[in-house]
């Protein structure tokens, strides 16, 4: 249900999700079940671990709009796929303590949910691909 558990924490979230969607993409070529997608916020479990550097936390690129990106491509994945189930995991609702969570903060405000509503009713196609 997330990318770190999938990809070697890397410091930049693009690098991170990169690795997850080639990971997916090499599951769903490789297994005879559906693949479902997933979408992550971020990761940052140092509140947790005092041993954590840097170079263990996802804070490179993490925004809403590299969230949504991400989502769009997932959103992608499942539409091409009409024969599967269409559903996406997101992590995390409130994952505070490992830096994963939808709700809203003094950061970005409502930013990852307002990313959620666009991508999934389809009125932001800033990140659909070119065909």
């Amino acid at each position: 249900y997330n990318w770190v558990l999938n990809t070697a924490v890397k410091e930049d979230y693009i690098d991170w999700a990169e690795r997850a969607n080639r990971l997916t993409a090499k599951w769903d070529h490789t297994l005879n079940i559906p693949v479902v997608p997933h979408v992550s916020i971020g990761w940052d479990s140092s509140p947790r671990f005092s041993f954590k550097k840097k170079a263990d936390i996802i804070h490179l690129n993490r925004t809403p709009d590299s969230f949504a990106a991400y989502l769009q491509k997932a959103k992608d994945f499942v539409t091409a796929r009409p024969d599967q189930p269409k559903f996406i995991t997101i992590n995390s609702w409130n994952e505070w303590t490992e830096g994963s969570y939808l709700e809203p903060d003094t950061q970005w405000g409502y930013g990852y949910l307002e990313a959620v509503q666009k991508i999934m009713s389809g009125k932001y196609d800033k990140y659909q691909e070119v065909k």
